[in-house]
């Protein structure tokens, strides 16, 4: 049945009043559930995959309605089919889009994430297509070449400058690919000639005008231009351009417009594709000799990669990452990671049913923009991944993590909260607090390597640290000063006397507003409260106040231990080698109170909830 007539059958049936709600509820549910099913199922058949079709096929339904996994790496997006031909692709950030160049010299226009606009003719023969991004894009969007020459396009794709007839100094002649360089407001042409042009924007990128002679690149019988980067080169990071030419790769300056390095042989066979990698500052190159290369800024070879079976035709790097794309004949999409120098993701390019022929990439394009899909360009199709993250790197630190924590340990409801802090105390002696929004350190103690954390514990409206060192010392210190300022150490008893070998913070607030208000002067004074700072900070019902005394039970004693016990809000508790709790004093950290809890073994963990201590023994 149609659905609108679905509900007046099941609600007039005899068994219907004789159901309770729930059983009513779950019954609408199901005809909710099925009805959305077909509107969804209808709502997909609007988009496209193929640039000159209108709608999509059920290949297309079926994988959009599929169950979500939480992944990492590549994950397989969309295969657009180009019927004409594939020539060029255009991603256009600002406009959020990216446009895809015909053999037939039409354009269609693509959502991000794959999902068709339009489709309209170029206004000239075109073979290529770029974006110029920043400034220079607001008006000339588009730079496209083809046997005319080179033309600027608008955002809508209509031509506002053509280059001259003469500039083009010869019959049939087109560039191959082109660069643009915002930056530096320069446009990279390399030539059929194998010849490299430089062009500058002028007019606020309204036009363009050649910038010296055309560089003829040394002669070689089977070499010719492939691929074109840019990346800055040392002592003083100028920016130069990398020309990837046969075996070799060229370094061309910009400024003085002149050939200035030709390293030769840096792989056995041809390069197909460079690429540089800002975070690591090293060059990528791959070639059909299966191989990806990385090098260190004086062309010394770093890493070499060589998990591909055929040759690698496209590499690309991930933005503001280590992360290395590489695209072979053997069928796979690679991903190498520069920082761990191994490969940590493959997939494979025949996802979606083709074979290794019609899916061979000819290039990659990484994201432009955070959450924009990785596209791979192949001779009638493009496809695109997604790339999926199920970790980003918060921060670096100098040394391995022994311990880590988060600060406070609940979020707080009340407005201002208190900030998130991570506590990492490292394996150099060092523990630093990390700000869990941004990952900027915010404080650091440093202590020499002997005194390595067994365990910490850190106060944040107090912006008090404790930390027990490994050999039994109890070390606290003022958080609020950056680096921090070892308040006292307090060294444990010779043996045979039971050592300090667990440490817990307890800590109830009642009132989070107030928290935040004595945090913030705590801040203010850098930990240091003067008797007039300490009235008005601890005038809240987070303040140390006496209360009444509670029972405490040992574990595994026969009856309840009964012990008066003046507690307070932050309490620094340590657990003994012999089985036994302290609480210690907040300031001078000497035990006031104790309590057998795990004779004869030692504590080996202790936690709290709001009114009470958790401790386990060995």
């Amino acid at each position: 049945m149609e659905p609108p007539q679905v509900l007046p059958f099941l609600t007039s049936s005899r068994r219907w009043p004789s159901l309770t709600p729930r059983p009513r509820a779950r019954q609408l549910w199901l005809l909710l559930r099925s009805s959305l099913h077909e509107v969804v199922e209808k709502a997909r058949e609007v988009p496209t995959i193929d640039c000159g079709s209108a709608h999509s096929g059920p290949q297309e339904k079926r994988a959009e309605l599929r169950v979500a996994r939480l992944t990492h790496g590549l994950e397989p997006l969309r295969r657009l089919e180009v019927a004409a031909g594939l020539r060029s692709v255009a991603q256009d950030p600002e406009g959020g889009r990216f446009v895809v160049l015909d053999g037939a010299g039409r354009l269609h226009l693509h959502k991000e994430d794959g999902w068709a606009q339009e489709t309209l003719p170029a206004p000239l023969g075109l073979t290529g297509l770029v974006t110029v991004l920043g400034p220079l894009g607001s008006v000339g969007r588009f730079v496209g070449w083809g046997p005319a020459g080179l033309a600027i396009l608008r955002p809508n794709f209509s031509l506002l400058w053509l280059s001259e007839q003469g500039v083009s100094r010869a019959t049939g002649w087109a560039p191959s690919c082109c660069l643009p360089v915002p930056d530096l407001r320069l446009l990279l042409v390399a030539e059929m000639d194998s010849s490299l042009a430089l062009w500058q924007f002028r007019s606020g990128g309204r036009r363009l005008v050649l910038r010296g002679a055309p560089l003829h690149l040394p002669l070689s019988p089977t070499a010719r231009l492939m691929r074109l980067a840019v990346g800055p080169t040392p002592p003083h990071n100028v920016l130069r351009c990398f020309a990837a030419y046969g075996s070799a790769v060229l370094t061309f300056d910009l400024h003085a417009w002149a050939l200035v390095d030709v390293r030769r042989d840096l792989h056995k066979t041809t390069i197909s594709d460079l690429a540089y990698c800002e975070e690591v500052l090293a060059m990528v190159t791959a070639s059909r000799d299966s191989t990806v290369k990385v090098w260190e800024a004086d062309w010394q070879i770093r890493m070499v990669f060589v998990g591909h079976a055929g040759p690698v035709t496209a590499v690309a790097v991930l933005p503001n990452t280590t992360l290395v794309l590489s695209a072979s004949q053997d069928g796979t999409l690679r991903t190498w990671d520069l920082q761990a120098a191994a490969q940590v993701g493959e997939v494979a390019l025949g996802y979606w049913g083709q074979d290794k022929q019609s899916g061979r990439v000819s290039r990659l394009l990484a994201p432009v923009r955070p959450g924009w899909p990785v596209l791979s360009l192949c001779a009638s199709s493009v496809q695109l991944w997604r790339v999926r993250e199920l970790y980003s790197p918060l921060a670096q630190l100098p040394a391995k993590v022994l311990h880590l924590q988060v600060a406070p340990a609940l979020s707080a409801l009340a407005q201002p909260s208190l900030p998130t802090r991570i506590v990492c105390a490292c394996t150099d002696g060092s523990v630093y607090l990390l700000s869990a929004a941004t990952g900027h350190i915010v404080s650091a103690l440093l202590l020499e390597p002997e005194d390595c954390a067994a365990a910490v514990a850190y106060c944040l409206p107090r912006e008090a640290l404790w930390l027990l060192t490994k050999a039994g010392h109890l070390v606290r210190a003022n958080a609020a000063r950056c680096p921090m300022s070892v308040l006292h150490r307090l060294c444990p008893p010779p043996p045979p006397a039971p050592q300090p070998c667990c440490l817990h913070l307890y800590s109830h607030l009642r009132d989070l507003g107030g928290a935040f208000s004595s945090w913030e002067v705590v801040r203010q004074h850098l930990g240091e409260l003067r008797r007039s700072a300490v009235a008005a900070a601890w005038k809240n019902k987070n303040r140390w106040v006496q209360e009444p005394a509670r029972a405490w039970r040992a574990e595994g004693a026969r009856g309840p231990c009964q012990q008066a016990l003046t507690t307070r809000r932050y309490l620094p508790v340590v657990g003994h080698t012999d089985g036994t709790l302290s609480v210690l004093e907040w300031l001078s950290s000497k035990t006031f109170f104790q309590t057998e809890a795990h004779s004869p073994g030692p504590v080996t963990a202790i936690a709290s909830t709001w009114n009470s201590i958790v401790s386990s023994g060995e």
